[in-house]
């Protein structure tokens, strides 16, 4: 028996070649992931925005200064208990109505001019060209401080001390009458008259309604999430509000905190009505921090709209091969998120590449992991090139991906910031936002979308910068 030649056997070894991988790369290539049919749904958690409102003491103080001016009080007296002697007192407030705070209590330093003019007596013709008495005290007012079911400020001043510059001294025919005790004695007899007068003023005048309702209506207007059709917007249904009232050195700080939901919406004109504000209700404690859940979703029509405009027609070159890549279709499949593009040039080829996508809370970005390359080719002389390529395409598809994605990522503050101060807040209001950080966003994919939950926390702060005043306060408890 012949034994065969070796170039006959290595014509044989090159035969069993070729005729075996291309048996293999049509394997590979029949083995596509499955696209996802079904589409996902989405279970967002309940937020939870907590945003002090603060009004400055000083403000406070320089407000009551506008209702409280003037002449704010008017009463008769019978110094002498004889009603045929009755004194006129005026009481005006000529220097600044003083307001700190002990942490406890509100103090409230209140200077007082006192005119003191005889009306008559019992020697009335004496009475005539006496000029009045002028004099001045200060009044110290202290309070709690709290907020009504209407949101409107509640003081409960009490008076605490009488302090007379100069006494209140009429001279009547030589005689010298002191008027410290019975005005001191008619301040604390009728202590819940005129200061039941200032409670009530203030708490008409002095109220956090207007600002809440500002944040709890913006909660609920529509912000457009995704522009292209069919257009989505999203809102937050707001289910609960109250608050923890408290008094520091220099502020009154109510810490309002919503419960709300994610609503998506497709048309901004028919959304559920708005809900008006509800009563406040107290509750004790209170969080820094917003805790906040959001919603976006891209779609695979326009990841590969956007792709193509980008990619299609992209050459690469590498190690003297070039590679033109032709079409490109992502989709989610039951292994992740799928490429499959084809390239022409030198390689012709069609490549499978299958990624996870990932949220790194560490340098706030998106990536794919695992995103690997399954190249499809019956080109085995060609295919030693690929290894030049195969990093290049993977990282730029990769890149392209993941910055579209993160788009997503950058537009939460701009949506915090819509939901919490649609618009600007005007001259008597500021809102602050700082400390914004995405904790983490969860990534699923379905059928037609790639859906992003993300996960926020902030701080976020009102402060009210003036109130307007209404009518001065007149008091006129006087017999």
């Amino acid at each position: 028996m012949n034994r065969p030649s070796l170039l006959a056997l290595l014509i044989l070894a090159i035969a069993g070649v070729h005729s075996v991988l291309p048996s293999c790369k049509n394997e590979a290539q029949l083995h596509r992931p499955t696209e996802i049919q079904d589409t996902i749904p989405m279970d967002i958690p309940v937020s939870t925005f907590n945003i002090p409102v603060t009004y400055a003491i000083k403000d406070l103080e320089g407000f009551v200064n506008k209702i409280i001016r003037g002449k704010f009080m008017t009463l008769k007296i019978n110094p002498l208990q004889n009603v045929k002697d009755v004194v006129k007192v005026e009481m005006f407030r000529e220097k600044n109505i003083r307001l700190s705070s002990n942490g406890q209590e509100l103090v409230c330093r209140f200077p007082v001019k006192v005119v003191a003019t005889i009306l008559k007596s019992r020697l009335n013709f004496l009475t005539k060209g006496i000029d009045p008495v002028e004099t001045e005290l200060e009044l110290e007012l202290r309070t709690p401080v709290a907020l009504d079911a209407k949101w409107h400020l509640v003081t409960q001043f009490r008076l605490t001390k009488t302090t007379w510059v100069k006494p209140p001294i009429v001279t009547v025919a030589g005689i010298n009458i002191d008027l410290t005790k019975k005005l001191d004695d008619y301040l604390k007899e009728n202590e819940d008259k005129f200061i039941g007068l200032i409670n009530g003023g203030i708490n008409k005048s002095v109220s956090l309604e207007a600002p809440i309702s500002k944040i709890w209506y913006n909660l609920q207007k529509p912000i457009v999430i995704h522009k292209k059709p069919p257009q989505a917007y999203l809102m937050f249904a707001c289910d609960s509000i109250s608050g923890d009232f408290v008094l520091d050195k220099d502020d009154i700080v109510c810490n309002t905190s919503i419960k709300a939901s994610v609503v998506m919406l497709t048309d901004s004109a028919h959304h559920q009505p708005i809900s008006k504000l509800p009563p406040f209700v107290f509750q004790k404690g209170s969080e820094a921090y917003s805790d906040v859940y959001l919603y976006a979703f891209t779609g695979f029509e326009d990841i590969n709209e956007e792709l193509a405009k980008r990619l299609n027609g992209k050459t690469f070159t590498a190690k003297g091969y070039t590679s033109k890549l032709e079409s490109l279709k992502v989709y989610a499949s039951d292994e992740g998120l799928t490429v499959d593009l084809t390239t022409s040039g030198d390689i012709k080829t069609n490549i499978i590449a299958t990624g996870n996508p990932r949220y790194s809370p560490e340098t706030h970005s998106i990536h794919l992991d695992n995103f690997q390359f399954n190249l499809v080719t019956n080109n085995i002389v060609l295919e030693a090139g690929e290894a030049y390529l195969h990093d290049m395409i993977r990282d730029t598809i990769q890149s392209q991906l993941s910055m579209g994605m993160h788009s997503f990522i950058e537009m939460v503050p701009g949506i915090v910031e819509q939901a919490i101060a649609k618009g600007k807040p005007g001259k008597s209001i500021d809102v602050g936002m700082h400390d914004l950080e995405v904790l983490s966003c969860d990534i699923s994919l379905g059928a037609k979308r790639i859906h992003f939950k993300v996960h926020t926390s902030f701080a976020a702060d009102i402060r009210l910068k003036k109130l307007k005043a209404k009518k001065q306060l007149r008091i006129n408890p006087g017999k």
